[in-house]
């Protein structure tokens, strides 16, 4: 009961923060106007579009952002509002996963807090640029992988793979998670064949889809641009 008190309070305390900064405004923060430009081509005209400036994928946050623009319209505003609801799940995410760490509640609340609320995550929260979906999609993912290693849990391995993939088509430097949970896998059942197996899908899926998103942008005639490759 506990566990779910603190959860509430962490979205009340979300909500306050939320009424005293006031997202409200039609102006851009940081370089999340050209992140705007990809979404207001989804949202608008229903096509995929690339700016030349972003150096990440953003794919993910850029559909996901649509799902919002689609019932609100489409706005600076809102797009902000699509990351503030990442956020909001991010301090859960969080939260779940400190406590897990930590085997505290009360640990797992600090840790929570003084990341979130730290003056790097708290301003990324309040603007449409990435890292407040990458780290979304990465600390879920994170938890499913170590549900797996821990629990041997299918749902965590399936789970880690989506948020895994989620997190790529957002920032490419996601590809941190399958390298992270192929030495993890290896340090514990280094002499199982089907774990060894399981333990590198993931990164294999990792390189196939960047190399497959490469393909499918330049398909589309969108030249690579600022776009950091693997190596880079």
């Amino acid at each position: 009961m506990k566990k779910y008190a603190i959860y509430a309070g962490i979205f009340l305390t979300w909500i306050a923060v939320i009424l005293f900064i006031d997202p409200r405004g039609e102006f851009s923060i940081n370089d999340d106007w050209a992140y705007a430009h990809n979404a207001r081509e989804l949202s608008v005209e229903g096509r995929f579009f690339f700016s030349f400036w972003p150096a990440m994928t953003l794919v993910g946050q850029t559909l996901w952002s649509t799902v919002i623009t689609e019932i609100f319209g489409f706005s600076l505003l809102n797009l902000r509002i699509s990351t503030l609801i990442l956020a909001v799940g991010l301090s859960l995410a969080l939260f779940a996963l400190f406590r897990q760490l930590s085997g505290s509640r009360k640990m797992g609340l600090l840790l929570t807090l003084i990341l979130t609320g730290s003056p790097l995550l708290l301003n990324q929260s309040f603007t449409y640029m990435t890292e407040i979906p990458f780290l979304f999609c990465l600390t879920i993912s994170v938890i499913g992988f170590y549900k797996f290693l821990t629990a041997d849990s299918w749902i965590g391995y399936g789970v880690g793979l989506v948020f895994m993939i989620g997190a790529l088509l957002v920032r490419q430097t996601a590809l941190i998670i399958p390298l992270a949970f192929l030495i993890a896998t290896l340090a514990k059942h280094r002499r199982h064949i089907r774990m060894l197996a399981l333990s590198v899908a993931p990164a294999l899926v990792g390189f196939l889809i960047l190399a497959g998103y490469k393909q499918w942008r330049q398909s589309m005639g969108y030249a690579l641009h600022n776009y950091s490759e693997v190596g880079t």
